[in-house]
């Protein structure tokens, strides 16, 4: 399971690359403590200086081998009753404080439901249960790649939720996630993201921004998209 394997890398820092095979892996873990459960505080946390690569058939013996398109890996909220909704992880991803070089690239992430009225702490940070179904980026700036935010609902960024962030973030695609701001994406307190080659679609807010909404001083870069 990912959700192992990321665990690991917390104390082992000889791990600095995982590769996944196709399929679809769903959050073991609890967020802030990294405890087994099954409730919908779960989420694949990012480890500092670690990259995740998806797309593999299982083979390969080259990073350059893969293909994230044919061979689909899917991060999965989905953790309760398959199909409904309301049980669902409040995040798929969660990137909090520095973590170096980490990466994430060649991955779905699906089916979180960030509707909470509290928050958690992650590596000292606070992460709102109401924002970032599917990427919750506080004061983090990891590098995300060829993944796609997709059928995720969140209060606020359902897709993403960048607070003091400014990560790199290529060739992504934005779908059909749903909100009250920001359906695609929010970017908040002076984030910087830079966002090129990206594919941003069919995301709704009842407010404003469904597609990206962006406030408090934030300035992303967007190129090619």
């Amino acid at each position: 399971e990912l959700a192992d394997v990321l665990k690991a890398a917390k104390t082992n820092s000889a791990i600095t690359e995982i590769w996944v095979a196709k399929g679809t892996y769903y959050p073991l873990y609890e967020a802030s403590t990294l405890g087994c459960s099954s409730n919908r505080d779960n989420a694949f946390v990012l480890v500092n200086n670690v990259k995740i690569y998806g797309g593999f058939a299982g083979g390969e013996t080259l990073l350059s081998q893969r293909n994230w398109v044919s061979n689909l890996t899917t991060l999965s909220g989905d953790i309760g009753t398959t199909g409904d909704s309301t049980d669902n992880c409040y995040h798929v991803v969660v990137s909090a404080g520095a973590v170096g070089i980490a990466a994430l690239d060649g991955f779905t992430v699906t089916k979180a439901t960030a509707n909470g009225g509290t928050s958690i702490t992650v590596n000292s940070k606070t992460v709102s249960k109401s924002g970032g179904g599917g990427l919750y980026n506080v004061s983090s700036a990891p590098t995300i790649s060829n993944c796609s935010f997709i059928l995720n609902y969140g209060s606020a960024g359902a897709g993403m939720f960048n607070d003091t962030a400014s990560s790199l973030i290529t060739n992504c695609s934005f779908l059909r996630n749903t909100s009250t701001s920001g359906g695609g994406m929010v970017n908040v307190n002076a984030s910087t993201p830079t966002i090129t080659n990206c594919f941003i679609q069919g995301n709704s807010a009842s407010g404003q921004g469904g597609g990206m909404f962006n406030s408090s001083g934030s300035s992303p870069a967007i190129t090619n998209s």
